[in-house]
């Protein structure tokens, strides 16, 4: 139930992704904005909570913390927030979620990324298939993380493959 269809638009600096996750919107919602989940697909949550106007910092990597006010909030249909690393300017990201009796759609939209939107759309990938793992009861190892997304790359961009 993976991946529907993605997209990028370098112009705009847009990142779109649609997925079919397998799971409940209930779960699916847990695991996008509680802490013990969140730490098997995105990164530990280290300071707030999902709530309309709260900042939520998660850190990706030691040291390397995104910091988000959470702009809308709909639970189990939409969660809107910005988005901010400390070396990139800030962007907005938006997640919907259309419930189905044993599934749920995920749309993910991620803008304002400028000249990073092709780094994001394979990162965003990257992540969804760690999220997908997780709630199909298969989490993978965030160790791993750069590895498959360096797998994701080279199987959409040929030139990765060149040295």
């Amino acid at each position: 139930m993976p991946l529907v269809g993605r997209s990028v638009n370098i112009f705009a600096g847009r990142v779109l992704h649609h997925w079919e996750m397998p799971a409940t919107a209930d779960q699916v919602w847990h695991a996008l904005t509680e802490s013990a989940p969140l730490s098997g697909w995105l990164g530990t949550l280290v300071s707030g909570t999902f709530r309309s106007g709260e900042v939520v910092t998660v850190e990706h990597a030691p040291n390397y913390p995104c910091t988000s006010q959470v702009r809308g909030i709909d639970p189990l249909k939409l969660l809107a927030m910005s988005w901010k690393f400390p070396d990139e300017e800030p962007s907005e990201l938006r997640i919907e979620l259309t419930g189905r009796e044993s599934s749920t759609g995920l749309h993910l939209e991620h803008r304002g990324l400028a000249d990073k939107a092709a780094d994001y759309l394979i990162g965003w990938h990257t992540h969804l298939r760690y999220l997908e793992d997780l709630l199909a009861g298969k989490p993978r190892d965030m160790v791993d993380f750069w590895t498959l997304y360096e797998e994701l790359a080279r199987s959409t961009d040929p030139k990765r493959n060149e040295s």
